[in-house]
């Protein structure tokens, strides 16, 4: 009730993974993904098994049904890709390299791709080393650029107390604000 489907592996949900991975494995900062709409499962036919997966060549399979149930059954699914009441689904990226840049790139990249979803009433949960990296890393650098102002305060407050001079706080000042700027520079 009020949620844009009923199960992580029902079709608009689907169509949902499908979009978001089509769209990241186009980015060329994406080795490559995985979602329950581009993953495999084994299927039991009358001749033995065959390699099926929910979407297939953009299209919903014919056979969801079935599939499904396979899928909440194999244990290379259940707790890996689908939550075991398949309400929720994962959707791994493995982006090209491990640097910082690409990091923050690929970050802004999925948020872009999934807004329109979450505009929908989808919701996402965003994890893994990169993404924690890159939202510490901007986190702090946002929380650094708060607390200069009361560290340079504070330091003049300090030298003005130990010194009793004006022009020796300045001096003390713009000597760490060089040393500061060239260290960023550097």
């Amino acid at each position: 009730e009020g949620r844009p489907c009923a199960s992580a592996l029902d079709q608009r949900s689907l169509a949902v993974a499908d979009s978001i991975t089509q769209k990241l494995s186009r980015l060329p900062l994406v080795k490559s993904t995985y979602s329950p709409s581009n993953s495999t499962l084994l299927h039991p036919t009358v001749d033995g098994f065959a390699a099926r997966k929910l979407v297939e060549n953009g299209e919903i399979s014919d056979e969801l049904e079935s599939l499904r149930e396979i899928a909440r059954q194999d244990s290379m699914w259940r707790r890996r890709l689908v939550s075991e009441d398949l309400m929720s689904a994962i959707v791994i990226v493995a982006p090209s390299d491990d640097t910082i840049d690409t990091g923050e790139k690929l970050l802004d990249e999925l948020r872009d791709i999934l807004a329109p979803f979450e505009e929908e009433g989808f919701e996402f949960n965003l994890n893994g080393s990169v993404i924690r990296t890159v939202i510490s890393g901007r986190d702090l650098q946002a929380s650094t650029a708060r607390i200069i102002p009361v560290l340079v305060v504070v330091i003049a407050a300090v030298l003005f107390a130990a010194s009793g001079s004006a022009g020796q706080v300045a001096l003390s000042l713009a000597t760490m604000g060089v040393a500061l700027l060239w260290t960023v520079g550097l």
